[in-house]
């Protein structure tokens, strides 16, 4: 079972507008979060900034996908 959920508001608009925009929400009642309790604070802090970099680097593939996408567009 996921701890979260997400919504989507993508869309294309051929040779003018492409947005992707995502949005993820914490499942309070779904999630057992009770490993993360017995770890030192400085652990979950060093686990958030490994997960933050990783998101950082799927960011950064995506605009660079967008960009391949601005290339395509302009074709029309």
């Amino acid at each position: 079972m996921k701890s979260y959920s997400t919504y989507d508001r993508d869309r294309l608009d051929a040779a003018d507008k492409m947005k992707i925009e995502r949005g993820i929400y914490f499942d309070t009642k779904g999630a057992d979060i009770s490993p993360l309790t017995a770890l030192p604070l400085a652990e979950l802090m060093k686990l958030r900034e490994e997960s933050a970099a990783a998101e950082q680097t799927v960011f950064e593939n995506l605009k660079v996908q967008a960009s391949a996408w601005e290339e395509q567009a302009g074709k029309l």
